[in-house]
């Protein structure tokens, strides 16, 4: 999960400084300005999606009601409020919700839906 880190910390620095080159440029044309403001957000999102598909993918979740171990759908991941690694999401076997941990270790066979 470094990589989560180093995608993210990445997309950040991509988003912001064409914002900052365009803010600090008084010379250019207005309009130049926003077009370089704006031309980091398409690689910055590109960014983001992906930590958000290792965050998806690295490790499983275990829901707190049942005990069932999955791996949630990137949609899961990305609408789920969460803190951290935590995330408030409904668990495919028992369709309870609640906060469960992400865990890094375990089984293998797990329900990749």
């Amino acid at each position: 999960l470094r990589l989560e880190w180093v995608v993210g910390i990445l997309s950040i620095i991509v988003l912001f400084v064409p914002i900052l080159i365009g803010a600090l440029l008084p010379e250019l044309e207005e309009w130049k300005r926003v077009v370089i403001c704006f031309s980091g957000f398409i690689p910055a999102f590109v960014g983001f999606f992906y930590t958000v598909r290792i965050e998806q993918i690295a490790g499983y979740y275990e829901c707190k009601h049942c005990g069932h171990k999955y791996v949630p759908t990137l949609k899961a991941v990305t609408m789920a409020m969460h803190m951290g690694r935590t995330r408030y999401m409904r668990c495919p076997e028992c369709h309870k919700k609640s906060w469960q941990k992400k865990v890094l270790t375990g089984e293998n066979k797990l329900d990749r839906g």
